[in-house]
């Protein structure tokens, strides 16, 4: 009908929050953000107009946000794949040093008939199980000049074993 609309006249809910917003270039309405721009616009003298270009947010980041949330899962998934690792490689090490810390307990208490050590993978692990080894075979070879339960009950006193005596008189 050629008659001039004015901003008051306009009924999209997102042009009224712009004006509302003093014409902010962002803000918000009914929880949606929105991206504004405006350009001065003079098609004839005296006539001064405004061009804006009014855009929802999510036109704009929308496919940032699938991607953020993408991201997010996958460096989720891989943080439980590497806790799940972590868990099998801590097991792996610590199962052959429980045993190994088992059968030194049995070496610390005289009790020389242990099993044989799980082979490992760790060159450290290894070098202990063999000293271990080589231990009870010194203290198998002790043991065949010093009868077990001497040998026992010296370390069941806390004290250590040292040459020497001590004089009594005694009557038999």
């Amino acid at each position: 009908d050629g008659t001039l609309v004015t901003k008051n006249d306009i009924e999209d809910a997102a042009v009224r929050a712009y004006f509302a917003a003093g014409a902010a270039d962002r803000f918000t309405v009914g929880g949606e953000r929105y991206f504004a721009a405006t350009r001065a616009f003079e098609p004839d003298q005296g006539l001064h107009w405004r061009v804006a270009a009014i855009a929802p947010e999510a036109d704009f980041t929308g496919s940032l946000d699938r991607v953020a949330r993408g991201a997010l899962l996958v460096s989720f998934a891989v943080l439980v794949v590497a806790v799940i690792v972590a868990i099998a490689f801590a097991r792996r090490l610590a199962l052959p040093l429980v045993h190994l810390a088992r059968e030194m307990d049995e070496v610390g208490q005289f009790r020389l008939a242990g099993t044989e050590p799980p082979r490992s993978r760790f060159l450290e692990i290894e070098l202990m199980n063999r000293a271990l080894a080589r231990m009870r075979t010194s203290l198998a070879s002790f043991a065949v000049y010093v009868p077990h339960d001497l040998v026992r009950a010296v370390l069941a006193s806390g004290l250590r074993a040292e040459l020497g005596g001590t004089t009594k008189q005694v009557t038999v």
